[in-house]
Parts: C-alpha cells; sequence; structure tokens
C-alpha cells in the first residue's frame, strides 16, 4: 500500500533539509495485464498513486479487472469518458495528486508497460534534491538508462550533479512547482510530442533537467520486429500520423528556441522512415498516415484524428 499521509512536517520540495512526498501518475488505454505489475512496482516507493484511464471502452469487463486490481493496490482510480490523449491523462492524474499532497512534490509519471526497480523513486528524489542544493533549477529528473533506448545524454556539472538532454515522459518525475509554472501538458498534441513539448518548454524557460545515476526504467517501446538477428522498434500505423504532424507542430512552435533539437529530431525522423520502409512490414499503411500528418501540421490541426484511436 502506498504509504499514509504525514502531519505535514516533512513536506518539502527538493534543496531542502525535509523529505518531499511524491505522487505517481500511471496512465493507461486498454490496457494489457502489465497495468497492475507497473503499479505493484511503485506503490510502496510512493505516498500517492494515481491511475488514468483514458477513455477505454467501458464495457470492456478486462479493463475493469485490471482497474480493480490497481485500485486494491492501493491507487486511486480515475476515468475518462472518451479517449482525449497521453496529454489529458497527465493532466487529469496532475489535478487529483496536487490535490492528495496538497500542491506540494513531486510528481512520477508512468505508462502501463513500464515498471520501476525498487529504489528507483528515491533515487530520483534525491538527485533532484542534490542539484537543487547546489542552485540548479530543477524541472525534471529522469532515469540514467531506459529499456529499449539506451543511456541518456549528459554531462556531468562541476558540483557533480548529471545534466541531461531530454527525457522520455515515462518514468519522469516533476516538481509540482514546475508543473504549475509551465501549464502542465500540451492536450492538443494529443499522443506523441507530448513530452518533447513540456521539455522545451521547460528548457527555454529556465528548468534543468537531470539524471539520476545508475537508474533504469523498464520499458516497453511499440511492437519489435527482427530481421536477420537485428530487432527493430516500431509504432502501430496509426501513430505515424502523430508523430508526423505533431512533429511540424512542435518545429513551428520551436524551430527559432531550439534549432538543434529540431534538426535532430528530423534526421531521426528520417531515418527511423527509412529503416521502418525497408525492413518492416506494413510500409503502405505507415507512409499514408505520415503524409496525412504531415499535412495537417502545416494546416496547424491538432486533437485526435477522427477515425483513429
Amino acid at each position: 500500500m502506498t504509504r499514509q499521509p504525514d502531519d505535514g512536517a516533512d513536506r518539502v520540495d527538493h534543496g531542502t533539509g525535509r523529505v518531499p512526498r511524491v505522487a505517481a501518475v500511471v496512465t493507461a488505454f486498454r490496457p494489457g495485464s502489465s497495468l497492475p505489475l507497473v503499479c505493484e512496482s511503485v506503490v510502496e516507493q510512493v505516498d500517492v498513486l494515481v491511475v488514468v484511464d483514458d477513455g477505454s471502452p467501458a464495457d470492456d469487463g478486462s479493463t475493469q479487472r485490471l482497474l480493480d486490481a490497481c485500485r486494491a493496490l492501493g491507487a486511486h482510480v480515475v476515468r475518462h469518458d472518451a479517449n482525449e490523449g497521453i496529454g489529458a491523462a497527465l493532466n487529469t492524474g496532475t489535478r487529483r495528486a496536487t490535490e492528495l499532497l496538497d500542491g506540494e512534490g513531486y510528481l512520477l509519471t508512468l505508462d502501463q508497460d513500464s515498471t520501476v526497480p525498487p529504489g528507483y523513486v528515491a533515487s530520483l528524489v534525491e538527485a533532484g534534491r542534490a542539484a537543487g542544493r547546489h542552485g540548479l533549477r530543477v524541472g525534471l529528473v529522469g532515469p540514467a538508462t531506459v529499456e529499449g533506448i539506451g543511456s541518456m545524454a549528459a554531462r556531468r556539472t562541476p558540483a557533480g550533479d548529471v545534466v541531461g538532454d531530454e527525457p522520455i515522459q515515462s518514468g519522469l518525475l516533476v516538481p509540482l512547482a514546475a508543473l504549475d509554472a509551465l501549464g502542465g501538458f500540451d492536450e492538443g498534441l494529443f499522443i506523441d510530442g507530448v513530452d518533447s513539448d513540456f521539455y522545451l518548454r521547460a528548457r527555454a524557460s529556465g528548468w534543468v533537467t537531470v539524471v539520476a545515476p545508475g537508474t533504469h526504467l523498464g520499458h516497453r517501446l511499440g511492437a519489435d520486429h527482427e530481421v536477420g538477428g537485428v530487432h527493430l522498434t516500431h509504432a502501430a500505423a496509426f501513430r505515424y500520423y502523430y508523430i508526423a504532424r505533431n512533429r511540424v507542430l512542435l518545429l513551428r512552435r520551436y524551430a527559432r528556441t531550439a534549432p538543434a533539437w529540431c534538426t535532430r529530431a528530423v534526421l531521426k525522423d528520417l531515418r527511423h522512415l527509412a529503416v521502418t520502409t525497408l525492413a518492416v512490414p506494413g510500409r503502405g499503411a505507415r507512409w499514408r498516415a505520415t503524409l496525412a500528418g504531415l499535412r495537417d501540421g502545416v494546416r496547424g490541426v491538432t486533437g485526435r484524428r477522427p477515425g483513429l484511436p
């Protein structure tokens, strides 16, 4: 079970002498059997656990059983009536967590396919607090390595803190003060790029990303396709619409303030499309989704695309 709230004497933000409280928010949509495992992996490490089901079918008995299992572990479960996207789910979870923490502490964001090892949350909190004591304005704290991605790009400061580049959204620790200052997550992006937008806004406002040395996040990225012994990760075809559309939207927002990030992002997308086109079945559907996304990105379309999950 989650730890019981204390009398308030130990609540603080990083950089001070008292111990901050942490709420984990797990977002889910049509979750699989891994959802209770995610909750089980983190529940003893946080003060509050919130699960946000983002519009899974109400008559899906399997989802209901999984959510009931999360409740049994001590989670507060919130359900959207319709699929509103990862940004909206994170904001819903943030609001609930903020209420339960009385507006102070940290938020840990997790998706339904991530698991955290023992000591993970404490390590992230300590890394953030140490950096705060050394004068850094900490906005995000991430793990050193992520399954399927590898190590985060990082550098060590003279004080010994590890400052990183863009982290992934799952497994990310964010001070509630930073969320309040930055206005939460962009719901208009729906899915894909929500984490990038938050990172870029944080960076532009002077909040830094800190890496907790020695930490690792268990995480599943999309589907896996093996070619000649090499495993290639790719998303469902419909996701390429959002990837392309939101990339255009982010380029329009940040081309002037973050040109290096924009260049790297475009090159990464092109490389991924080239590899999956050559080696992964379903290239036609991916390209149709990509072209539709590029078109809507130029038009400034946001939100959920009608007819898509």
